[in-house]
Order: C-alpha cells, then sequence, then structure tokens
C-alpha cells in the first residue's frame, strides 16, 4: 500500500544569541499529508542477481523527481541504483520514497515498503540474512583538536587488528588517515561534530563507535578559531520538530529570530541547509535513540548564532 506526505517547511525566522541553547524533548509526529496530483510510488523493478532496483513515480505535477532508499542513499535524481548487500538480505521491508517540489511549498513526498525476499521468491541472491555487527573492542579514547590550525587527531584503542577508517560526519567519507584539518566553515560555524571509527567484525558488519566533538567549549570565541565581532541578541528558537516514525523523517521548525534565512543541521549526518526536512541515517542516532539537530540564522554583524535541540526518537515510536 502507497503513502503519502507532505512534510510542512520549517518557517525561514530569526535567530538567537551567540550561544549555543541546548533542550532535550521528545516530539510530535509529522500529521499525514493530503495526496498531490496523484504522484505516488509504483512498483519498483528489481534484479535479485545484481540487487539493482529501479524506482518508478507516477503522478505529479511534472516537476524533476528525486528518490532514497532509507538507511543506504540520499536524496537523488538518479532513479536506479545497487542496493547494498546487507540491506538486500535483511528479511525486513525497504522504505523506499520519492519527492517532487511544489512551487514554494514543501516537497511531495511519497513513500513505499518493499520487501526484497517476497520479490525475489526466496533467491539466494536475498537468503542469507544480514548478520548485525559484533563488538570488535575498539573505542574511541581521545580527540585532540587546535583551534588555530583547525587539525583534528582521533585516538582509538582496542579492537581485533583489522584496519580502523574514520570519518567527521559532514565533511569527510570515511578513509584510514586519523589526522585531518577541519573546513574552514565548518569549523567556524558548527558548534559540535560527530566523529565516527569503524572496524570490520567477525560477521562482517563494521562495528561504528562514535564521539561528540564540541568545538564551542572547546574554542569557545577564541581568535585563533574565528574572528567573532559582538552578536546581537536576535531571539531564535527550536521549536517542537515534526517526526515521522515509518520513514525516519525530520522537520525542523524554529520560532522567533530576525526574519533572514535559517539554516538547519542534523549533527553526525548532514552540513548547513536551508532544508529543514531530512531523513535521518541511522549513523546519526545515539544508542540512546536520541538525535541532535541544530539551526542558525545570522545577525546583524553576520555571525551565525545557533541553537540545539536534542530529539527522542525512541521515546517517539516506542
Amino acid at each position: 500500500m502507497n503513502v503519502f506526505t507532505r512534510f510542512s517547511t520549517a518557517c525561514l525566522v530569526l535567530l538567537t544569541s551567540a550561544s549555543v541553547g541546548a533542550t532535550s524533548i521528545g516530539v510530535t509526529p509529522t500529521p499525514p499529508a493530503n495526496r498531490f496530483d496523484g504522484f505516488a510510488l509504483a512498483e519498483p523493478a528489481y534484479d535479485c542477481s545484481t540487487r539493482q532496483l529501479t524506482l518508478r513515480a507516477s503522478g505529479g505535477n511534472g516537476s524533476p523527481v528525486e528518490y532514497m532508499v532509507v538507511g543506504q542513499s540520499r536524496w537523488s535524481s538518479d532513479a536506479t541504483l545497487i542496493v547494498d548487500a546487507a540491506l538486500a538480505a535483511d528479511a525486513s521491508p525497504v522504505t523506499v520514497l520519492a519527492r517532487q517540489l511544489n512551487g514554494s511549498k514543501a516537497p511531495t513526498v511519497a513513500s513505499r515498503s518493499i520487501s526484497i525476499a517476497k520479490l525475489c521468491g526466496g533467491d539466494k541472491a536475498v537468503a542469507t540474512p544480514a548478520q548485525p555487527a559484533r563488538s570488535t573492542g575498539l573505542s574511541l579514547n581521545g580527540l585532540t583538536y587546535d583551534c588555530g590550525s583547525r587539525q583534528l587527531s582521533i585516538q582509538t584503542s582496542g579492537g581485533n587488528g583489522a584496519g580502523v577508517e574514520y570519518m567527521v560526519a559532514g565533511q569527510s567519507r570515511w578513509g584510514t588517515d586519523a589526522s585531518l584539518t577541519l573546513d574552514e566553515n565548518l569549523a567556524n560555524n558548527t558548534p559540535v561534530l560527530m566523529v565516527l571509527a569503524r572496524q570490520q567484525s567477525e560477521t562482517g558488519t563494521p562495528f561504528v563507535v562514535r564521539q561528540v566533538l564540541d568545538l564551542a567549549q572547546r574554542c569557545g570565541t577564541d581568535k585563533a578559531n574565528t574572528a567573532r565581532p559582538d552578536a546581537t541578541p536576535t531571539g531564535l528558537r527550536m521549536a517542537t520538530p515534526g517526526y515521522d516514525c515509518a520513514t525516519n523523517q525530520i522537520t525542523i521548525r524554529t520560532d522567533g529570530g530576525n526574519g533572514t534565512p535559517v539554516e538547519y543541521l542534523i549533527v553526525g549526518q548532514s552540513r548547513w541547509s536551508i532544508t529543514a526536512t531530512e531523513i535521518v541515517e541511522a549513523s546519526a542516532i545515539s544508542e540512546a535513540g536520541t538525535v541532535v539537530i541544530l539551526a542558525r540564522q545570522k545577525n546583524a554583524q553576520g555571525v551565525p548564532t545557533v541553537v540545539q535541540q536534542t530529539v527522542s526518537t525512541r521515546a517517539l515510536c516506542k
């Protein structure tokens, strides 16, 4: 059965003080949207031997369509992709999404749940169930950061002797280099970053550990990190976000501010963007079932002020 969802647009509102405000809340589900010009996801085509999935949309208003496989890909105009082996082998249904712009309004999103095992009728390509990662004993035991040079060194300990890969969410992809220089814009305008390390476990699935790097706390208003003129508070506040438990789609909402554009970020996943609606990826959700979202807005001096909120997805969707 098709599910049609329209997610509301967060108001482009205003900004808060130069410090980071933090709250921890539960969220209210995003209400289901009305049908939009018959926009829907049709039955996809899937090749069981190659794991190639072709998504198909119908209806809509004729504007370009983007597609996503929840748990694997981000939004893209490419309707054909290779499904990750572990995702294809999992007996659980896979959620696929399509979205289409609706003028100045929020994109209209169509959702469909597909069973690859059912599509393949027990085909050997998907017969082996995915194995969860087992702990390798790897731990992140230190992050060294120089506010002046923006140099980050990631230290790990333990593990099973297999190679370790590292990633700074929002900047880098997985790589074996434990030392990297943060992007200047990211370092100057993102108060909290998620640093991850992973190592292949005996099941063949990577074991991932993560640690938050609080740049605002470490560097404050240090001139070596970023020159910040006095910021005038403008009253931007985080409001209760919308969250869809079936698709993991979150809509970040704010109140107050000074009327200039607001940008949004999911810690551990995305970069700053004016898009307030995103699919929350598994890597961005902590072991406690929480995800940290941010919003920022420039004041009269051009200094971004950031507000922060911790959202409990586990409490909402249990």
